[in-house]
């Protein structure tokens, strides 16, 4: 607050964690449409299972970090492939040796 950000309160999900739909109303309030969702797998897997993903920019670089993380966790539970949530109308970019995959909800 001191560096003039604006810090808004939102209630706990049942799970103990943000609402997410309370974070996106609060945002959409304020006339902010779009959002950099940035985090780890609980994250994304909550943003998942509250729909509101409606595109997602992924980049992968040619190496592997991390321990036995699983790519997404949370409320989701995707057990299986059929469960997984698919992108269409995908398209890739070469960004030197990355890539960039972007695919609509």
């Amino acid at each position: 607050q001191a560096a003039g950000a604006e810090v808004v309160s939102v209630p706990l999900g049942g799970d103990g964690r943000l609402d997410i739909g309370q974070v996106m109303a609060r945002l959409g309030d304020r006339g902010i449409l779009s959002v950099l969702v940035e985090g780890g797998a609980g994250v994304h897997g909550a943003f998942l299972a509250s729909g509101a993903y409606d595109e997602a920019v992924l980049y992968y670089g040619p190496m592997f970090l991390g321990g036995d993380a699983v790519p997404l966790t949370g409320p989701m539970g995707l057990a299986t492939v059929g469960q997984a949530p698919r992108l269409r109308r995908i398209t890739t970019r070469r960004l030197d040796d990355d890539v960039l995959l972007r695919g609509l909800f």
